[in-house]
């Protein structure tokens, strides 16, 4: 597992890493559906990773918002408590 230090991270991007545990792991990366816990760091980032969580799953999410600059320059609503729901 690494850490991003440049590109996205550092530019106010989003960023996301897949971790894996087990046996007979022959990919990095985790198969949509197939999550098991899904841990965010800001409510509209881990919105847009549910796809990867399978039914029956856990997410853990920060209830602090960060509002991204796009959705502030264009206009867009951003309901940071209907996220959570």
């Amino acid at each position: 597992m690494s850490a991003e230090t440049i590109g996205m991270a550092q530019r106010g991007g989003s960023v996301f890493s897949h971790l894996r545990m087990g046996n007979d792991l022959y990919s990095p990366m985790i198969e949509t559906g197939t999550a098991d816990l899904i841990i965010g760091f800001e409510p509209g980032e881990t919105v847009r990773m549910l796809p990867y969580l399978k039914t029956g799953g856990h997410v853990v999410v920060s209830t602090r918002a960060v509002k991204p600059v796009t959705a502030t320059l264009s206009g867009f609503d951003y309901d940071a408590p209907q996220m959570l729901d």
